[in-house]
């Protein structure tokens, strides 16, 4: 079995089990989020690339009554070389994560969480080279802001990209309805 058919496995019980069941979707709460933001470049990568910018968006998963949720995501990361190269790097993919919200005092406004999960990452380091799939992980801490109707958030991850020297951490801000 290849690497990638292995990953592609794993990425798909993750998103399997990020589903709710039939009895939590009734009585949890289901998400729509959407959010974008500053994304550094970190080791290797980033000796080649300057900062960028992070879009994602993604759907969550969550029952009543327990601090995990889930989120299955679509994202999109691109960055500059550094001079004198006027060329781009790509990232982007899809993840399986796990949410935890801490608790926190009654009247807080806000709700720090942790995230992270694993997935398929698309990359491109050069704009004349073809995009490798590769399996990673991501990991990092949150702060939501629960609004009438909506939720706003700021988070900020760390990724890395199997078998391809990449790594980057998004800094977003972001809408949860």
């Amino acid at each position: 079995m290849s690497l990638l058919t292995r990953a592609g496995a794993v990425l798909a019980v993750a998103v399997l089990a990020s589903l709710p069941s039939a009895a939590s979707a009734q009585a949890g709460t289901n998400t729509f989020n959407v959010a974008a933001g500053l994304s550094l470049p970190t080791g290797d990568f980033g000796d080649l690339n300057d900062a960028g910018f992070s879009l994602n968006g993604g759907l969550g998963f969550g029952a009543t009554g327990t601090p995990i949720r889930f989120r299955a995501e679509a994202f999109y990361n691109q960055f500059n070389h550094k001079s004198p190269s006027n060329q781009t790097s790509r990232a982007g993919g899809f993840t399986g994560n796990a949410v935890y919200d801490f608790a926190v005092s009654r009247g807080t406004p806000f709700t720090p969480y942790a995230i992270g999960g694993v997935g398929m990452y698309g990359t491109r380091i050069f704009d004349d080279v073809d995009s490798q799939w590769n399996f990673g992980w991501n990991l990092g801490m949150g702060l939501r802001f629960p609004l009438s109707g909506f939720s706003v958030y700021v988070e900020g991850r760390y990724h890395s990209v199997s078998n391809a020297d990449v790594a980057f951490a998004p800094i977003v801000f972001g809408v949860t309805f």
